[in-house]
């Protein structure tokens, strides 16, 4: 991968659930929580149907998964990264757990301007007209031969 850009999708599915902050993220798919209570024999959707459906679904997001974990991955590849400061789906507290894992392993490669965190304040779960050009801005220009 020569650049990526993952727009109000960085957080810690972790974070989350240790900080009883998994409401967002369990109502963008509401149905498959609701049947995995269910399934579980809890009334509603709760705390361990989240971590029961979660690991089922992707074995290991709650810790080599994680995104603080994986975002380390990237660095000295471009990484434009965007999210809102109001998010619910990615609460912002979780995703300051995977800006300061990629900027740390950013900064042991290297490699600190192929890195772009921004957040919107006051913004939820909405790709800001701002981090969409500015998105597009840093693709161009790395995906450019020479990166200038």
């Amino acid at each position: 991968m020569a650049v990526a850009a993952p727009l109000i999708a960085v957080q810690s599915f972790r974070w989350s659930l240790e900080s009883d902050r998994w409401q967002g993220r369990a109502n963008t798919i509401k149905a498959a929580h609701e049947a995995a209570a269910k399934d579980l024999g809890e009334p509603a959707v709760n705390r361990r149907v989240c971590r029961e459906l979660w690991t089922k679904v992707v074995p290991g997001i709650l810790d080599d998964f994680d995104c603080p974990n994986l975002i380390r991955l990237f660095a000295g590849r471009p990484l434009f990264v965007a999210n809102g400061e109001k998010d619910p789906n990615c609460p912002i507290e979780g995703a300051r757990l995977a800006f300061a894992a990629a900027e740390e392993a950013f900064a042991k490669a290297g490699a600190k301007d192929k890195l772009d965190v921004r957040v919107a304040e006051g913004v939820a779960h909405k790709v800001t007209d701002e981090h969409r050009a500015a998105a597009v801005a840093f693709c161009v220009r790395w995906l450019k031969a020479d990166g200038k």
